[in-house]
């Protein structure tokens, strides 16, 4: 498993605790602290999510649906770890596993998640 640290400054955990103990219900099991910060970031980062709340985003502030779904909230939290992982130039969600090397966001040459692809 992947090294997941919290990202709140204080060490403490990034959901509110009544937030957890549903999530931890709802999916059927227990997960790290971080992954709500990688499924947040994985939702909101999605072109889909733009489209389907275009109109709720005008109104100042994130928002995120919350899924039940398990097998979606895996989904997006691998793609939250993406895009946390690059947008911390490698510092958070290291996993040289899942190709998420440590200090170095560079992809290799053609790889459809660059940015620049």
């Amino acid at each position: 498993m992947p090294q997941v640290e919290r990202l709140h400054a204080d060490d403490s955990s990034n959901l509110a605790p009544v937030l957890a103990d549903i999530l931890d219900e709802k999916l059927c099991r227990t997960f790290p602290d971080a992954d709500g910060v990688a499924y947040i970031a994985g939702v909101v980062a999605h072109p889909g999510c733009t489209a389907q709340f275009a109109e709720d985003l005008h109104t100042p502030g994130v928002r995120a649906p919350i899924t039940a779904d398990a097998n979606l909230w895996d989904r997006a939290v691998e793609l939250g770890r993406q895009v946390v992982w690059a947008q911390t130039f490698g510092e958070a969600f290291v996993d040289e596993a899942a190709g998420r090397p440590a200090g170095d966001v560079t992809y290799p040459k053609g790889d459809p998640v660059s940015p620049g692809t």
